[in-house]
Formats: structure tokens, sequence, C-alpha cells
């Protein structure tokens, strides 16, 4: 019986220790890089190996948003944070916290899974971008439109990309029969592919 409890919390400690690196998996955490010198000075620096004009919205003291997409981030010159890093930077005085999301500009945003980045310290704070793959579809019109379809929309979410097309009339004479007036063109990326 002595044993039991040494037993029994053994197994919650083993537990724990096979739980505890699943919590929080999917937060990417700001690291707080260099103390406030007095000044109130709030510096992100933020990197990300595939944008290349990264904005970030915010709010800070006052409880006001920025209007989306927020402000573009410059080029970093923090030490030790180069911009041929993919390192960039935003300087925000005179705030204590800092409620923030970073997106390319468009449509694609680093929101901390849907919470938010939080800093509550005055300071120099740096963040790894959490987005590794970039899923922004290029606009239909960069793509090749030949006689006799369009590009419609085109997707891209992880390794698939899907082209829709509809029969363009005003550029063929061609009749392609209505079970193939639009298309669907689903391409997936595999690791041979790489």
């Amino acid at each position: 019986m002595a044993h039991f409890p040494c037993r029994r919390l053994g197994r919650i400690v083993a537990v724990l220790g096979i739980l505890a690196p699943f919590q929080g998996a999917n937060a990417n955490t700001p690291k707080y890089v260099q103390a406030d010198d007095g000044s109130s000075l709030m510096r992100v620096l933020y990197q990300t190996d595939i944008w290349s004009d990264p904005h970030i919205h915010y709010s800070g003291d006052s409880g006001d948003w920025t209007t989306a997409p927020g402000i573009a981030m410059v080029n970093s010159t923090f030490d030790g944070y180069s911009a041929s890093d993919g390192w960039f930077e935003y300087e925000l005085e005179n705030t204590t916290t800092l409620v923030f999301d970073v997106n390319d500009g468009v449509s694609t945003w680093d929101n901390n899974d849907g919470s938010n980045y939080f800093l509550g310290v005055p300071g120099t704070w740096s963040l790894v971008s959490a987005i590794n793959e970039n899923t922004t579809a290029q606009a239909a019109q960069e793509y090749l439109n030949t006689s006799g379809y369009t590009v419609t929309t085109v997707k891209e979410s992880g390794s698939s990309l899907v082209i829709e097309l509809k029969q363009d009339t005003t550029s063929t004479t061609d009749t392609y029969g209505d079970d193939i007036a639009t298309l669907k063109v689903e391409v997936t990326k595999t690791t041979a592919d790489s």
C-alpha cells in the first residue's frame, strides 16, 4: 500500500510528460530580445522567408486598431537581425502593450492561430513567421488564357492548386458541348515534385 501513491504519481507525471509537448504546439511565441531603455518603445522584429512586404496590424495602449492590412514593416537594422536573413522591423513609441498580427499586405495572415500576438512589456521583441508557404493565389489574368477556355478562379491551399475554367465563346467558334462547358483541374504537389 505504501507504494501505490508513488506508482500513481509516477503514472501522472509520465502522462503529463507525454502531453506537455502538445500544449500550445501551434502557438508561435514572441521572444523578448532587449529591455526598454525607459522610452516606452515597442520594437517588433519579424522574420519571414516568403513575404517581401509584411505589414503589422496592431492595437496599442489606445485600444484602436490600425486599418487593415496595417503598416508596412521596414528592413531590419537591428543588430543580429539582418534584413538579408529575412528580418523586418516596426517601432511604436510611447506604448506599454501591443496586440498585433502580421500579414503579407494582401490576404495571408500570421495571427497566432486566430488569437493575436500580445506583448505586455516595452522593449524589443522577435517573432519568426508561422507561415511557411505562400497561400495567396495569383490573379487569374496572370495565367494563360487560350482560345476555347478562360481561367475563372485559381485557389491554392497547401499542396493543392485548383484551376477552374469556363468555355470562352468570344475567342473561338468551336463548340465543346455542354458536358465540358466548365472544367475544374486540381493539381497536387507530391514530395517527388519538390
